[in-house]
């Protein structure tokens, strides 16, 4: 093996591509598609390019995997469940709360609002219960829990250590299903970049071999099939056919060539400037801008300066990412060993262990 425990700051620009990807697409294309920016646009030349801004979701979820099962191999199942809860809840309840607000000072049809609604968004799974998500972009959270419980799943059974083996046997399953009747997963089709950025994890650990090459080639096929190009074509027949399932290609696998060529030139491990603060923005980044967007560009925006309009509040979204990661997560993060400590106790009785001290990745 040739790391246990290495911090690739690269991923946390990559993260901040996949989100800034993201919200151009909704500030110039979707949005204004949609209907619920209005008053500025359309951006013919800006929006040509920014039309593949939502490939940066697949990129979100390969980081996801890749982070993930990095964090799954050096903890406990107490630990994992504590870093989950605390990098995700308290920073989505503040922002889901903002959002809240804003769009109930400026209602729009196309985006509700009401109590029952915020108060069941509160689970970060509101589509479970019946209830709509409070912002569109909200619809990613529970396939990334529901990754998350699988996980867990494997920590709590001891499996951690076959993990490799399990991933594969996933991928194998995805393969077989979609061949024989058309499965999707049980991750709404996005199954193949989770399982990829897993297997390239267990690459930069072991380094290159045929099984890992051929799992994440795998993944990159199955990635293609079954969520991107049927995607592109939704999004053709809905909006016109302006999206080439070329350029797609191209975009997707050029994700796998990211990961292959860091790991090949052996910088996956270079430190990068700002890389930690950069990283920190991601999150509220992608719970901010989308609806808070859209309703303030939507009352204030120029229509006879569109971009300017767009620039400005993509500048507001970063500042108020950075505050949130400043003065809401940080504080936060400070809890949690004292939430580890108490869960560690509620759950020794029952277990009759004591979680591993080993620190998380």
């Amino acid at each position: 093996m040739e790391r246990t425990n290495s911090r690739f700051e690269w991923i946390d620009y990559a993260r901040f591509a996949a989100a800034l990807s993201v919200m151009s697409y909704h500030y110039l294309v979707n949005g204004i598609r949609n209907g619920k920016l209005t008053g500025i646009g359309p951006f013919e030349g800006a929006g040509a390019l920014f039309q593949y801004g939502y490939l940066g979701v697949p990129l979100f979820f390969m980081i996801s995997g890749f982070v993930i099962m990095s964090s799954a191999r050096s903890g406990s199942p107490v630990k994992f469940v504590i870093s989950r809860v605390f990098r995700l809840w308290p920073a989505f309840v503040f922002c889901m709360t903002l959002t809240s607000i804003v769009l109930a000072i400026w209602p729009s049809p196309l985006m509700p609002i009401s109590a029952g609604q915020y108060f069941v968004n509160l689970t970060m799974i509101p589509t479970s219960f019946g209830w709509p998500v409070v912002d569109g972009v909200y619809w990613t959270l529970k396939t990334e829990i529901i990754f998350y419980a699988s996980v867990l799943a494997i920590l709590s059974l001891n499996l951690i250590s076959y993990a490799q083996i399990i991933v594969e046997i996933w991928i194998a399953w995805l393969i077989v299903s979609f061949a024989v009747w058309g499965g999707h997963g049980f991750l709404g089709g996005y199954d193949a970049f989770f399982a990829a950025g897993c297997s390239f994890y267990f690459m930069y650990q072991d380094g290159f071999s045929p099984r890992t090459l051929l799992a994440t080639s795998a993944c990159a096929v199955m990635g293609l099939c079954v969520a991107e190009l049927p995607t592109t074509d939704f999004i053709n027949a809905t909006y016109g056919p302006t999206l080439s399932r070329y350029v797609v290609g191209v975009i997707v696998l050029g994700f796998f060539v990211v990961f292959l060529g860091m790991k090949a030139s052996r910088a996956e491990s270079k430190p990068l400037p700002f890389a930690r603060q950069i990283g920190a923005l991601t999150y509220p980044m992608y719970l901010l801008h989308a609806y808070i967007g859209y309703t303030l560009m939507s009352r204030f925006g120029s229509s006879d300066r569109p971009l300017f309009t767009v620039f400005i509040m993509a500048v507001a979204v970063l500042i108020a990412s950075y505050l949130v990661a400043r003065f809401v997560e940080l504080p936060v993060q400070r809890l949690r060993p004292v939430a580890e400590r108490g869960l560690s106790m509620l759950l020794r009785p029952a277990r009759g262990t004591t979680p591993s001290e080993q620190p998380e990745a």
